[in-house]
């Protein structure tokens, strides 16, 4: 009695994408955890993406990548400009401490 198949190339398709959609590399071994068990060499025959997928999913990546780098410089840039400004206010309150611009009594 034959046992059923786990590696199918169904099973490893959807292993594949379910790992990619959580941001995880697809290696051999993940892929195998995700589906359950199976042959390693059964899974790397089946996992094998057409160059043009694998073109695609690194653009995507790479466009996601960008992404992030522009908003944290974003971020930096809006926090610099805070730490700017409360500089320079500090600044005017010490000037007009030093040049007794504080209360009259």
């Amino acid at each position: 009695m034959s046992l059923p198949a786990i590696a199918t190339a169904t099973t490893v398709a959807a292993a594949v994408e379910a790992l990619l959609a959580e941001g995880v590399y697809p290696s051999l071994l993940a892929i195998r955890a995700q589906i359950g068990g199976g042959s390693l060499t059964t899974i790397h025959h089946h996992r094998r993406l057409p160059a043009a997928d694998l073109a695609a999913e690194v653009a995507t990546l790479r466009d996601a990548l960008a992404r992030a780098e522009a908003e944290r410089d974003r971020e930096h840039l809006r926090a610099l400009r805070a730490l700017r400004a409360l500089a320079d206010l500090a600044g005017q309150g010490r000037d007009r401490a030093q040049c007794g611009g504080g209360a009259v009594g």
